[in-house]
């Protein structure tokens, strides 16, 4: 059996930092909960996801030109987070017959496994429902997913995999399979969700 080294020190810093930025969002939009008692876990996943698509095209702003240098070479760039990789994943899962949009049948088929009704995961969809048309796009039930990664749960996890890959007890390259191939309960989380509106 190999022997499984320290993590270097130069990952520490960078890896510490992400985890930091981590629970200052965390704090931050616990913060931004405490304000409005009323605010569904979606409704608040909704505001952090319009919030993430101003930075992200901020971001894309800045970064225009280097991206046109490389599409000019042939090169496609495309930006992902590790909470859009999990929701991208989710919504697969969710999305049986592939068409990009969750239909009410989809929904409940996940709600009424993770022990929701079908009332519940009737308001979960409404809420879903964004621009309210009666249907939920890919992108609509993406953003009414919280960030899986903001949760002292994962926080939690990351620090024991932090300290395991410290300690040479763990691989470093699990902490990056960890966020790129994360673990999707979709009943469990549609059904947590459905969970907090009436029976």
């Amino acid at each position: 059996m190999s022997s499984i080294t320290p993590l270097p020190p130069s990952y520490n810093s960078p890896i510490a930092n992400a985890l930091g930025t981590a629970r200052q969002k965390r704090a931050a939009g616990a913060a931004d909960a405490s304000s409005d008692s009323s605010a569904t876990t979606v409704a608040q996943a909704q505001a952090q996801s319009a919030a993430q698509d101003q930075e992200d095209a901020a971001v894309a702003a800045m970064n225009a030109a280097s991206f046109q240098q490389l599409e000019d070479k042939g090169i496609t760039v495309k930006t992902v987070s590790f909470a859009g990789i999990y929701k991208d994943k989710l919504m697969s899962a969710v999305d049986t017959d592939g068409n990009k949009s969750i239909s009410q049948s989809e929904l409940y088929q996940q709600v009424q496994a993770g022990g929701g009704t079908q009332a519940q995961s009737d308001a979960l969809y409404k809420a879903m429902d964004m621009n309210g048309d009666g249907t939920v796009s890919a992108k609509e039930f993406e953003d009414s997913i919280p960030n899986p990664y903001a949760t002292p749960e994962f926080e939690n996890k990351l620090d024991n995999l932090m300290s395991q890959i410290q300690a040479g007890n763990a691989d470093p390259h699990s902490l990056f399979q960890m966020y790129m191939q994360p673990d999707v309960d979709a009943s469990g989380t549609l059904g947590g969700l459905a969970k907090q509106f009436p029976a």
